[in-house]
């Protein structure tokens, strides 16, 4: 049997340890990996020094140093792109966060599966390493307006088939054939952060078999936002939330009608958002600061601006 040619691409940011503890787990994959591409936005000097003895240490590790912070979109389109020029002869793309630990046995479970007629790309079960369950919101199906995501089930109990057909899937684990990166092109850089997978996934899936193997599993860590949404230092991340989702209703829509009411979903939320920040106590002080995340979002959606027009070290000073 031919060996497949599996790169995997990730992205790190100011997560050396996180990025180790990666590249360690790859390399004890069952099924040998053809290369590694890190895609480094501009990590600090600290962790750039440690990026950099993890990728001397092994020759399979590409280093890709970002002049800037493009986020986790702009990250993995650089990585793609760097695999499309220097690494063609690549059969597939193994996409994953720095946060993400491939089991042993991942890779050849999804390979598995890799003569699907129609197949664009196969995801594993993420799993939590904290809270000790199943990550199942991450595999999704998209709404009939595009306005939200719903989880292909309740429990990975409900799922009993071996392959399980989904629609979009967080960066953690998709493999997706070189084919189809060749087709439908790479992630959006432009979408900064949040949503970026979603819309990528979800482009393959209008087109392509995007299947969940549900025998296959990778650990991912689980990340405890707590009342993360009301540090000042995290307001940021409402505005590319909302403005990523105006953006995947404007392109992706059906009809105008369909993106119409799917455009007002996702304003209800917005407005029902900013509303708190005007009479929340919790928001005192900070209220303007918030508001215009909010309206900035809904500005730029509905304008179709993309891009990083949104600086989180920006906010660092709220801390």
């Amino acid at each position: 049997m031919d060996i497949e040619k599996v790169v995997l691409v990730t992205v790190t940011y100011n997560s050396s340890g996180y990025l180790e503890r990666l590249l360690c787990a790859a390399k004890r994959s069952d099924y040998p990996l053809y290369g590694i591409v890190v895609a480094d936005n501009a990590s600090s000097p600290e962790h750039a020094v440690k990026i950099k003895e993890l990728a001397d240490r092994c020759d399979k590790v590409h280093c890709i140093r970002l002049p800037g912070n493009t986020g986790g979109a702009g990250g993995f389109e650089a990585g793609f792109r760097y695999v499309l020029e220097y690494i063609p002869e690549a059969d597939w793309i193994w996409v994953m966060d720095d946060d993400a630990f491939p089991r042993e046995d991942t890779l050849g479970k999804l390979l598995a599966h890799r003569n699907i007629p129609g197949l664009g790309a196969l995801t594993p079960l993420i799993f939590g390493n904290e809270l000790r369950k199943y990550q199942i919101y991450h595999h999704k199906r998209v709404s009939r307006y595009l306005d939200t995501d719903i989880a292909v089930a309740g429990s990975e109990r409900e799922l009993t088939e071996e392959c399980v057909p989904i629609e979009a899937n967080a960066f953690v684990g998709p493999l997706i054939k070189m084919s189809v990166v060749r087709d439908i092109g790479v992630p959006d850089g432009s979408l900064f952060i949040y949503g970026d997978d979603t819309e990528y996934t979800y482009r393959l899936s209008r087109k392509y078999g995007l299947w969940l193997v549900t025998d296959a599993v990778i650990d991912h860590r689980d990340v405890f936002t707590g009342t993360g949404a009301r540090r000042p230092a995290e307001y940021w991340k409402d505005y590319y939330n909302f403005r990523n989702r105006f953006l995947l209703i404007r392109k992706y829509r059906k009809n105008r009608r369909e993106g119409a009411i799917g455009t007002l979903k996702v304003l209800r939320r917005l407005l029902s958002g900013l509303k708190a920040a005007c009479v929340d106590p919790v928001f005192k002080g900070k209220r303007r600061l918030r508001a215009s995340c909010f309206l900035m979002a809904l500005r730029d959606g509905l304008l179709g601006r993309s891009g990083k027009r949104l600086d989180p070290a920006d906010f660092l000073k709220y801390r």
